[in-house]
């Protein structure tokens, strides 16, 4: 057993999965609420990182429930951790407006979408960046982005220098698992160990 699921045995919480309905589609969305939900409490939507990374490496924000008594709801993003897995999607598959359709529903199924505040971290603060701008919500009342790009261009040149300065066979290593979709593999993450 790890330490954050120790952890979180130890804090109320509620875990579950709620459908998703996306063009026809139903997928599932898991989810996680840490702390006492309260009417009068604005909770923290927490978006992870990734796409790809689940949201485990982000319960230290559980503190905020636990000496704040701000609720915190975890979610992994479609494709990612306890959520639906989609391999056999193409690439194209993946819009950024899929990724904003899944928030809108979660928040709408946890009753919070009248009052809500978004934390998104790497990939997750590009999303809520995109999400505050597009979609406009009036619950939400306060957004955090941490740890996100602020050009893609310019984040796109950074990751193609740094596989420029690994060694020929990692950096095609690497590239191949990410466009088979192999990268929750043993290998994939040794070789992103060991290039970091």
């Amino acid at each position: 057993m790890q330490l954050a699921d120790r952890i979180m045995e130890t804090i109320p919480g509620l875990t579950g999965f709620v459908d998703f309905h996306y063009y026809g589609e139903t997928f599932q969305t898991w989810y996680r609420v840490v702390g006492e939900p309260r009417i009068e409490a604005c909770p923290l939507v927490i978006l992870h990182g990734g796409p790809a990374i689940p949201n485990p490496y982000l319960d230290p924000h559980i503190n905020l429930a636990t000496s704040r008594n701000i609720p915190v709801i975890f979610y992994d993003q479609i494709g990612c951790g306890q959520s639906t897995h989609l391999r056999e999607k193409p690439a194209e598959f993946f819009t950024i407006n899929l990724f904003m359709n899944q928030l809108d529903d979660l928040l709408d199924k946890l009753g919070v979408s009248d009052n809500f505040d978004l934390y998104g971290h790497s990939w997750g603060g590009m999303l809520v960046s995109d999400y505050v701008a597009s979609r406009r919500s009036k619950g939400l009342k306060r957004l955090i982005i941490a740890n996100a790009p602020a050009s893609i261009p310019l984040f796109i040149k950074c990751v193609e220098n740094l596989f420029n300065k690994m060694s020929p066979g990692l950096a095609e290593r690497i590239r191949r698992d990410e466009v088979e979709g192999t990268t929750d593999d043993a290998e994939y993450k040794k070789q992103l160990n060991v290039s970091s």
